[in-house]
């Protein structure tokens, strides 16, 4: 807004002073414009599948089978030993299946067990690493 204004000293002509007045409004709009974020909005045009090629799927199938070995890697092997506790039910696992076999029992520890049918004995130990190893022999004395 400008606002001008003169005035004159007295009745004969002269110089004249003239004013000038300005005064500036500010005035701020603010406008709110809303962008959807990728993946919000669908239209029927859109499709959904993805088109990964079909080695970034053996790729991505591999890493997973190959974390899945570490994860089962990591939790079986303690330092190469396992407890006694373990070694104990691997033996008698292994010893139940061979009494379901048709032999018996004929001592047993807490690593091995020495099992018997007619003139055969068979000897099955537990290491400190929890294999299972089987030792068959003929025993002639009937």
């Amino acid at each position: 807004m400008t606002t001008s204004a003169t005035t004159t000293s007295g009745l004969l002509p002269g110089p004249t002073t003239t004013v000038t007045e300005t005064t500036t409004f500010e005035h701020t709009t603010t406008q709110r414009v809303f962008v959807p974020t990728p993946g919000t909005t669908t239209s029927e045009s859109e499709s959904t599948e993805t088109n990964a090629p079909a080695w970034a799927w053996m790729v991505i199938g591999l890493l997973v089978l190959g974390l899945i070995l570490l994860v089962v890697l990591l939790t079986h092997h303690h330092g190469g030993k396992v407890d006694a506790d373990e070694r104990h039910r691997r033996l008698d696992r292994a010893t139940a299946s061979w009494l379901a076999q048709g032999w018996a029992l004929g001592s047993q520890t807490a690593e091995s067990a020495v099992l018997r049918r007619s003139n055969e004995l068979t000897l099955i130990t537990v290491d400190e690493h929890a294999v299972v190893k089987i030792a068959k022999s003929l025993h002639g004395g009937g």
